[in-house]
């Protein structure tokens, strides 16, 4: 038996494919969080990749304009390419690898939505229809001094290297 949430993300799918139009973006999956895992009575900070991000790049400026994410791993090549996505990207997305032939459709909710919400407002949602929410509007956010996406750092990030803790909106 399906979950409620299952059912609802299904209907979200299905809904955003058919009342968008696939759009191409640029693409970076998979990157570099802090993970705090308790040792004893300590606290270890430490990196570990994550394949759950994916941010969205526009072909015409080079420049981030939003963030997703799968909770069941992005599966796009790493670390960079091309995606289709159907849907608003600020919210909840449809995304597929560009190509032809078959291909495997996901969908993705930006971590800056509340995320029950948002799959609510997805499974109704025309284009141009505005949330119920507050949008916040996507900037290259840096909450470890430096960008973690795989594609610019495919090493992890070090203190040495001018790399903090200080993570902000994760």
């Amino acid at each position: 038996m399906a979950s409620p949430d299952s059912d609802l993300r299904a209907r979200c799918l299905a809904h955003l494919l058919q009342e968008f139009r696939w759009q191409e973006y640029g693409y970076k999956a998979g990157r570099w969080e802090r993970a705090d895992t308790v040792l004893g009575l300590f606290n270890h900070r430490r990196w570990a990749r994550t394949r759950e991000a994916l941010q969205l790049i526009d072909r015409r400026g080079d420049r981030p304009v939003a963030e997703l994410r799968d909770d069941r791993g992005v599966r796009l090549p790493e670390p960079a390419g091309s995606v289709w996505i159907a849907g608003d990207p600020r919210t909840v997305a449809a995304y597929s690898p560009v190509g032809d032939g078959v291909r495997e459709v996901r969908l993705a909710v930006s971590p800056f939505v509340p995320q029950r919400a948002a799959l609510e407002f997805a499974a109704a949602m025309r284009p141009g229809d505005r949330p119920p929410f507050a949008l916040v509007e996507y900037q290259d956010r840096q909450p470890h001094g430096g960008s973690t996406w795989l594609a610019d750092r495919p090493d992890k990030p070090t203190r040495r290297d001018g790399y903090t803790w200080n993570a902000t909106g994760y």
